[in-house]
């Protein structure tokens, strides 16, 4: 069981917040992959998806602000956070208020569907110098959100999460965005969790299409800290962010994504053996096919993005 404890739209954070002027005029630093949210239009469903193709699913968890998940979590820290509407009266409020999570996620389902992958979350240390730094690059970024809440785990001991985290976006893009999330607390969930049928040890890469202007390529270069171009590779420090074409990605997996924007349609999952993970989605009924060096399997209900697996060293090279 989850407790929340609080969440507020911070309204006076401008006032608040001490410029720093380096950090501001200089490009940011290489940024770290904190996880994926991927919109479902059921937890029950997408848990049960998730739980055939061999991935452990941690508890529900809820959101003080209308919205909940069911979020998978990996040893490198990393995680999916598959998010569903659980209060729609408290989520439209939210949003009407200006928690821009809620609303970038109200778009995304009104434009796109239930099931999909509408936003990447960098890891932030500092994310009050993080949002100066994208309000004054142009970036449209809104308020700080901040929440917290308890956890108890499952020996009965309690922990408390806490997050502050922005969205900076285009105007050009309502398919997708990304956003800095801080952790002001630790992540507090139970190693039990980070164990997987499948062997996953991590996100390994992350694919997106459209991204073929020199707005979007401005905004994912400013934002990632790497410079970026149609073809190439955003390295994090601890995953990578793939700019492909419509038909580089259906040579890579296998299927031609619905997209007419800068879109995140499909990521890749560092495992031990991939034979194994074969092994698992045989036993479970999931259809795959081998595309290279990746495992893929295409989308489908409570799964709205291609999923790749990958070898550790497919991974490392």
């Amino acid at each position: 069981m989850q407790k929340i404890i609080s969440s507020t739209v911070n309204p006076g954070l401008e006032q608040s917040v001490i410029i720093r002027q380096s950090h501001i005029m200089n490009a940011i630093a290489a940024k770290s992959l904190d996880h994926l949210v991927l919109p479902v239009g059921s937890l029950d469903i997408a848990r049960e998806r998730l739980t055939v193709l061999g991935f452990t699913v941690a508890p529900d968890g809820y959101h003080p602000f209308g919205t909940g998940n069911c979020c998978v979590f990996f040893r490198n820290d990393t995680y999916l956070e598959p998010l569903a509407i659980v209060d729609a009266e408290v989520a439209q409020h939210q949003a009407t208020k200006g928690n821009r999570f809620v609303a970038r996620d109200r778009l995304y389902r009104n434009r796109n569907s239930n099931d999909g992958f509408s936003m990447i979350a960098l890891g932030s240390n500092d994310a009050v110098g993080d949002v100066a730094y994208c309000r004054k690059r142009g970036f449209e970024c809104g308020e700080m959100v901040a929440f917290e809440r308890d956890v108890v785990r499952d020996d009965g001991t309690k922990g408390k999460i806490s997050v502050q985290l922005f969205i900076a976006s285009i105007e050009a893009c309502d398919d997708f965005a990304l956003f800095y999330c801080q952790w002001l607390s630790g992540k507090a969930f139970d190693d039990k969790y980070k164990i997987h049928a499948n062997g996953a040890l991590g996100i390994h890469s992350i694919a997106l299409v459209g991204a073929d202007t020199a707005e979007t390529i401005d905004y994912l270069s400013s934002l990632t800290g790497q410079s970026g171009k149609p073809g190439n590779t955003l390295s994090l420090q601890n995953a990578s962010i793939l700019l492909m074409s419509l038909d580089e990605f259906f040579a890579t997996y296998g299927y031609y994504p619905d997209n007419t924007s800068l879109r995140a349609v499909a990521f890749d999952i560092e495992v031990e053996n991939i034979m194994a993970v074969r092994y698992v989605l045989f036993a479970t009924g999931i259809a795959s096919q081998i595309i290279g060096n990746r495992l893929v399997v295409q989308p489908a209900e409570g799964q709205g993005y291609g999923l790749g697996f990958v070898e550790t060293q497919d991974a490392q090279s």
